[in-house]
């Protein structure tokens, strides 16, 4: 959605849910000013945040920020995208108990001149953050306000700041916001419908600032790239801004559906703007918000509403339908005021000119926007779904031992003003082993190899590339050549992988030669490469010192209220083992914990518990282990 819903639509729902003139723009700005605030709102000239007690977050992104993205790579730079787009525009709500869940029937492989891609257990998470109205976290953002944050000089700013979200769950679903080409990307043809007929949309995929966007009647979204998480491939640039517009219905084909799909704009905005209005009636009246609840609207109202939305404007901008026909709308018969023109400074303006900031609009939206991003975080994080981070029950630790006898050791320094290339040493150093799950890590598992040596900075996840030797190099650069599918050497019995067991790892990009091996440099030393032969034993590795901590809370389907009492391990999952380590006090037991580490050889712990215990857990296991 643009300005003129943003802004205008906000504005009227506020109004119509109860709210005086003054309040209700304040609530409408904020709604707006989410997609104004990108990184160069809450920095002076001199670099400095403007705001001093707390950190400030964008909750946007200039589309240079973006493609600064694909030119400088960084695993910080994927996990600020993420950290802007899923929260405040693409609002995740295919997982779990949300309603309507989309099945994935996309392609499961592809490949280019460059890169390939497989879907594999990340793509599966990722699918399950796929965009959805009345999802779940839109619920809990909503009733949050009315339990947790009412009677607040930043209450307003909230409450606007989740219409926003709210709203963009209609306009943006089924698209994630993370650049993800399996998912936001569509086939070329797109169709406007209109009653049984369809007129192919006129439009070009480029760069916007692309002096050949300058097309009559047309519209722009971002080409292909290369790379299958490109930011091209961030939300709907693949389909420009047809999402935003309401007068259109339109047909495409998602890349993640063998099927098109049809979207009425009008209906979906005119729908969006009910529930707008039903859940800022909920915050005012302090009444409790449900998902697929909406606003009843007098019939006059809605028409006004209808007309709005279904009015083709002048430069895709409805601003002026909107001002226009405002005053069309009335509250027990008095017509409503047009709010004033929308000024995306204004905020930031008066801040320049006070000596405190703490009490403007501008220092409230900000802190509403670090609440939100927080509420989102932790309501995925409940259903094991972190978009910014790696989570710990992620995390195996360990050395890799090759089976002829030495260590993946630290880096080759002599070399790395060229590349960080692991060496094989005496004694190895700790590496981590990021699965794509919080299961029990287990043979056929894809992983990512990580270096926790301070040497290397961020350049620290192991691939295979078109050089002999293996390196180190930023997260996420090639999603295959940097993937791993580990194998279980010795394939009788159990699948779960443990200390001492034997294993191959086998690239996700090189079919000819795929499986990780030691090598004789012909100049000294013995470094990684990968061969074809993944049973000779330069090619078979031994997992020394495993230890994976899987901390995480029993799922209600399987929960019970008398397994943390228990003083013995007990199965009550096939992946999970519970340990009694709660005494008496609701407090970690130290005792009961070593016993358990013990008895599995600093091994797998799964342990059921609140989020101050899991926190309690982890710092006990720190100070076992280290």
């Amino acid at each position: 959605m643009n300005l003129d819903f943003h802004y205008y639509g906000t504005y009227v729902a506020a109004r119509l849910a109860g709210y005086d003139k003054d309040p209700a723009q304040t609530i409408a700005h904020a709604a707006q000013y989410v997609d104004d605030s990108n990184e160069s709102m809450l920095k002076d000239s001199l670099g400095h945040y403007y705001i001093s007690d707390f950190s400030p977050i964008p909750t946007v992104q200039s589309m240079w920020d973006m493609a600064k993205k694909d030119i400088f790579w960084s695993e910080e730079a994927l996990n600020k995208i993420a950290d802007i787009w899923v929260p405040f525009h693409f609002l995740p709500g295919n997982y779990g108990k949300n309603t309507n869940i989309k099945q994935y029937t996309g392609p499961q492989t592809d490949s280019g001149s460059l890169y390939r891609w497989t879907f594999d257990d990340e793509s599966t998470k990722q699918f399950k953050m796929l965009c959805q109205p009345n999802n779940l976290i839109v619920k809990t953002m909503i009733n949050d306000i009315i339990l947790n944050h009412k009677n607040n000089d930043y209450t307003l700013h909230l409450a606007g700041m989740r219409m926003h979200v709210l709203a963009d769950t209609w306009a943006h679903m089924f698209y994630i916001g993370m650049p993800a080409w399996f998912i936001n990307d569509a086939l070329e043809d797109v169709f406007i419908v209109n009653g049984t007929a369809k007129t192919p949309y006129k439009w070009l995929r480029v760069w916007p600032w692309d002096d050949s966007t300058d097309i009559i009647h047309g519209d722009t979204a971002t080409p292909n790239m290369l790379a299958y998480n490109s930011v091209v491939y961030l939300g709907h640039g693949r389909m420009g801004h047809l999402p935003d517009y309401p007068w259109y219905k339109y047909e495409y084909t998602p890349r993640w559906s063998k099927n098109p799909i049809t979207k009425d704009n009008t209906s979906y905005f005119l729908q969006a703007f009910k529930q707008l209005t039903k859940a800022l009636e909920c915050i005012k009246n302090n009444t409790i918000f449900d998902i697929n609840s909406y606003a009843d609207l007098p019939a006059e109202t809605e028409n006004v509403i209808k007309k709005i939305l279904s009015t083709t404007p002048k430069d895709n901008d409805q601003s002026e339908t909107w001002r226009n026909n405002i005053g069309k709308i009335k509250i027990n018969g008095t017509p409503l005021e047009v709010p004033v023109v929308y000024n995306k400074d204004l905020w930031l303006d008066k801040v320049k000119e006070k000596m405190s900031v703490k009490d403007t609009d501008y220092y409230h939206f900000n802190k509403s926007a670090c609440l939100h991003l927080k509420l989102v975080q932790d309501s995925l994080a409940a259903n094991n779904i972190n978009f910014d981070s790696t989570p710990r029950e992620d995390i195996v630790s360990t050395r890799f031992k090759c089976k002829k006898g030495k260590y993946i050791g630290p880096i080759d320094e002599s070399y790395k003003s060229i590349q960080y290339y692991p060496q094989m040493q005496d004694r190895g150093i700790t590496l981590q082993i990021i699965k794509q799950t919080p299961r029990l890590l287990t043979s056929g598992d894809i992983i990512e190899i990580k270096t926790l040596e301070s040497t290397t900075g961020k350049y620290n996840f192991l691939g295979a590339w078109e050089t002999t030797s293996l390196y180190y190099y930023l997260r996420a650069y090639d999603l295959s050549k940097q993937k791993w599918q580990i194998e279980k050497v010795d394939s009788g019995g159990s699948k779960a992988i443990n200390a001492g067991d034997r294993v191959r790892f086998k690239n996700m990009h090189f079919d000819q030669e795929p499986y990780m091996c030691t090598y004789d440099y012909w100049m000294g030393g013995t470094y990684l490469t990968t061969q074809a032969n993944g049973s000779s034993d330069n090619a078979i590795w031994i997992m020394d010192g495993l230890t994976e901590f899987d901390i995480n809370i029993v799922t209600d389907d399987y929960f019970r209220s008398d397994i943390i009492d228990l003083d013995t391990s007990t199965r009550i999952h096939d992946d999970i083992k519970i340990y009694g380590i709660i005494d008496s006090n609701n407090n970690v037991d130290i005792n009961n914990l070593r016993t358990a580490l013990d008895n599995i050889g600093l091994g797998f712990i799964h342990v059921a518990l609140t989020d101050d215990q899991k926190e309690q857990v982890y710092i006990q296991l720190q100070k076992i282990v280290n």
